[in-house]
């Protein structure tokens, strides 16, 4: 599927949106109006600064034994659920789902049922190891997924993100730029057996912290012409405007998750408890982020850019 089929924007800019207070996690006071309202207060902030969609994140499950078991129950899937349908129904945008650590299935299984326009995939290929244990690839078990997701949802793409991380071996430095190489040179091996089904995705996500130190190095320069998947970048500091432009000129597209909100926390509404949110999207910055970045302005003009585009007003 090419990206155009889902994005009206040939380069899309998404907004990530975490799904902090779900049933079973610290912040759920047992009302879900409350984390609605606030959903539905920031997917409208996101499509009044125009962007071109919507990813629902939800972060919290813990890792159990086996290392690919999560907390994800019946009520925490319902509340993903309404999430989306919500989203979906508020701003017309793509709304997009990722179930972290590493359970995508349950975002497809949420997308099997609403209207889900794209699914992030954490971890495809490898091995992680987390503060809860180890994390290790789906691939297999995407599979059969896959082939169900895509006959009964076929608008909906998948988006696997590259940690080149889970393929460093326990003996290796990661600063070594031969390292990351190599690194790199697996990956686009294990992602050639991707192009033809059963399992084929329809772009790629590279970190920008892993990625960054690296910019110069010719096998980043190869990835941006050379390869077979559009290619999205997430972790990126908004506030370093030149790093965004610099990404955007060269990527098909970036994730927003950074310095996207207002500077003062909010509180949770629960009466039993106060618990700090994560403060609520910083409508104007985020509009005045994506329309600097859609003009593409010469690279020595971005440096002469207003400094408020960097500074959120705090309200």
């Amino acid at each position: 599927m090419i990206l155009t089929e889902t994005f009206q924007n040939p380069k899309p800019i998404i907004g990530v949106l975490p799904l902090v207070a779900t049933p079973g996690s610290s912040l759920w006071d047992g009302d879900p109006s409350h984390s609605v309202s606030r959903l539905e207060q920031e997917v409208t902030a996101l499509a009044s600064a125009r962007v071109d969609g919507s990813l629902l994140e939800l972060d919290w499950p813990p890792l159990t034994e086996g290392g690919n078991s999560f907390g994800v129950g019946a009520a925490c899937v319902s509340a993903m659920r309404l999430a989306v349908e919500r989203a979906a129904r508020l701003s017309h945008l793509p709304v997009g789902l990722s179930v972290k650590p590493n359970q995508p299935e349950v975002a497809m299984a949420v997308a099997l049922m609403t209207p889900v326009s794209f699914i992030r995939i954490p971890l495809l290929f490898g091995a992680l190891v987390t503060q809860d244990g180890m994390l290790e690839g789906c691939r297999q078990r995407l599979i059969e997924f896959s082939r169900q997701l895509k006959m009964a949802h076929g608008q909906c793409l998948l988006m696997v993100d590259v940690s080149l991380n889970a393929l460093l071996p326990g003996n290796d430095t990661p600063e070594s730029p031969a390292n990351f190489e190599a690194r790199l040179k697996t990956w686009q091996s294990l992602l050639n057996d991707l192009i033809d089904p059963p399992f084929p995705p329809d772009s790629l996500v590279f970190s920008a912290s892993e990625i960054s130190p690296y910019l110069d190095h010719p096998a980043v320069q190869q990835l941006w012409t050379q390869a077979c998947w559009p290619i999205f970048v997430d972790d990126l500091q908004s506030d370093n405007f030149i790093e965004l432009q610099g990404y955007y000129e060269k990527a098909s597209g970036l994730f927003l998750r950074h310095g996207i909100r207002k500077q003062t926390p909010q509180l949770s509404p629960s009466s039993h408890t106060i618990k700090l949110l994560e403060p609520s999207i910083d409508m104007h910055r985020v509009e005045k982020i994506v329309s600097q970045l859609r003009k593409a302005q010469p690279h020595q003009q971005i440096a002469q850019m207003d400094a408020d585009i960097f500074v959120g007003d705090g309200k």
